[in-house]
């Protein structure tokens, strides 16, 4: 996946005054509409067509998988033991459980706060699913990250939050390597399920391409266009290695 360039703390981190307005935004998005801030796998009758992750995603999901809830459950149908699942920028509570019980042993979603109700706490620890609130660029949230994975590797991977994204710094690198970082943390035979910044769609099939030629065949990259080629997104597959 190349290699990571450095980058000072200042292009790393987000200053107080982003992440304050980031939290607030975040807030007056869910007072607006939860659909959006906690959105399921699949349209349903409450939240139609374009809340949905299959509906961002729809345009990167192989011709011969009906759907990105059975590109993923058979994908990782082959990964034995742990079966773990991240969201980035999300709650990730309804996501998940779109997905056919006992696809994951576990899973995470990491949002910058978490509004949920004690009952929805209940409901998720029996799925055994959990939040991490805070900014996901901070050391003190990655080391609880780490702490969460216990040595482990997650076999899926989503981000979908554009709006997060567009407070990060404007440099195509630096988004780069914040995919080449979750990239890093993925399993083998695990997947990713990306939408790229603003600043990394311009570039983001010759990244598609690189990626594909500095892995030496150990990784499945589709890219694709969502809403009139505005939003690009990425499905990304990381091959079995028999070792």
């Amino acid at each position: 996946m190349g290699e990571r360039v450095p980058a000072s703390q200042s292009d790393t981190q987000w200053s107080n005054w982003q992440l304050q307005h980031a939290i607030n935004n975040e807030k007056e998005s869910i007072r607006r509409s939860w659909g959006v801030y906690d959105s399921p796998l699949e349209p349903g009758i409450i939240f139609g067509r374009g809340a949905s992750f299959s509906d961002t995603f729809s345009v990167v999901v192989p011709e011969e998988e009906a759907s990105m809830r059975t590109d993923i459950e058979h994908t990782l149908s082959s990964v034995k033991g742990d079966v773990i699942g991240i969201e980035y920028g999300g709650p990730a509570s309804k996501l998940f459980s779109g997905f056919q019980k006992g696809t994951f042993t576990r899973t995470l979603g990491l949002t910058l706060v978490d509004v949920r109700s004690s009952r929805q706490k209940r409901k998720d620890k029996e799925r055994n699913h959990e939040i991490i609130p805070g900014d996901m660029t901070t050391p003190e949230v990655q080391a609880k990250i780490a702490e969460w994975l216990g040595g482990e590797k997650p076999s899926l991977i989503i981000e979908r939050m554009k709006r997060g994204l567009s407070l990060l710094p404007k440099n195509a690198e630096y988004h780069a390597n914040l995919m080449a970082g979750w990239y890093g943390m993925l399993r083998e035979g695990g997947l990713m399920y990306i939408q790229a910044s603003d600043t990394l769609n311009l570039y983001l099939k010759t990244w598609a391409q690189s990626a594909r030629l500095q892995s030496d065949d150990t990784v499945n990259v589709l890219v694709g266009y969502y809403d009139n080629a505005i939003n690009g997104s990425v499905r990304l597959e990381k091959k079995l290695v028999l070792h």
